[in-house]
């Protein structure tokens, strides 16, 4: 009977690969989700060109940090 061992690629994935591909996710969905006005800023930026997009946002953001005072 043979014992099959995984490969060091197989290792490097299981080791480094799914935690990071957790942490970014994590990461994506929590800036997605967020309604402090500095990621919605953060995500209308993200939208470069797409002004029809980004508007709603930067007004959002706008409500938020007028409603925290924060004017600066």
């Amino acid at each position: 009977m043979r014992i099959a061992f995984p490969q060091p690629s197989h290792l490097f994935r299981l080791a480094v690969g799914r935690p990071l591909l957790s942490i970014v996710g994590y990461q994506v969905v929590r800036r997605r989700t967020s309604h402090a006005p500095e990621a919605l800023l953060e995500r209308a930026d993200d939208l470069l060109n797409n002004w029809i997009a980004a508007e709603p946002l930067y007004r959002q953001a706008k409500l938020e940090f007028l409603r925290k005072r924060d004017l600066s």
